[in-house]
């Protein structure tokens, strides 16, 4: 520009200046202004005079009088001649370092939240990740059960049927020429045949649980303890057992 440019602002009491430390020119400021704000700072001063306007504002470092930078927002006011020659710029500046600790800061705290969240997320995908591979695993599991089932009940179906075949020939065509020990054995051989046959069926039902809707049912508890300590009623005899059942 064409021109001397000149600054006058009343910085001295914010920046802790003397009256003879300020020189009202356009040279002491680029002397205070941070190296690094000063070009940035001038070519959006010098872009406003070049289009002929007439407000600025901008934001860069000022040295205070102990050697420290302060932020300041600068807003200035371009004065031209009859030329249109630039010839003053008057304005003022707030020192805004507070505000910018406290926008750091925030900042500051909002990158390490954000951080947070993020970490937070990571843990919940590889959470669900992890379920997911364990939700596979089951169901492969259950699968392999499944055809294990069907295996066992009909490798164990086919002698079982021969067993209760045999068992039931003996009942029908010899029952008269057995003893009253080999009764009892026929009997106890016909009633294991016989829970060994629903056992396989619980084993099959079992293994397509997965498969089926759970309804709800009722259930005679008091009955079903009577059954299973019938069928282990030789074994409680065997070891001697005392079983008491509260109802309660």
């Amino acid at each position: 520009t064409n021109g001397t440019v000149w600054w006058n602002r009343g910085i001295t009491s914010v920046f802790n200046y003397g009256p003879d430390d300020v020189v009202d020119s356009a040279d002491w400021i680029a002397a205070n202004v941070h190296p690094d704000d000063l070009e940035v700072m001038t070519k959006g001063l010098r872009a406003v005079m070049s289009a002929g306007g007439v407000f600025w504002s901008g934001e860069y470092r000022l040295r205070r009088a102990d050697g420290s930078y302060a932020d300041v927002l600068d807003r200035a006011y371009v004065l031209y001649d009859g030329a249109r020659t630039p010839i003053r710029v008057i304005g003022a500046m707030a020192d805004i370092s507070e505000r910018k600790r406290a926008l750091e800061i925030l900042e500051q705290r909002v990158a390490s939240r954000t951080s947070e969240l993020r970490d937070k997320n990571d843990e919940l995908e590889r959470e669900v990740n992890r379920r997911a591979h364990v939700e596979r695993m089951l169901r492969a599991s259950n699968e392999e059960l499944r055809a294990f089932a069907y295996t066992v009940s009909h490798d164990l179906k086919a002698p079982l049927r021969g067993i209760a075949g045999y068992a039931a020939e003996l009942d029908r065509r010899h029952r008269a020429g057995l003893s009253e020990r080999a009764l009892h054995c026929l009997k106890q051989i016909v009633g294991a045949t016989n829970n060994l046959d629903r056992l396989i069926e619980d084993l099959l039902h079992y293994a397509r649980l997965d498969s089926e809707t759970p309804s709800a049912t009722t259930v005679n508890l008091t009955q079903m303890v009577e059954v299973i300590l019938r069928d282990r009623n030789t074994t409680i005899l065997e070891h001697g057992a005392e079983v008491t059942i509260s109802l309660t």
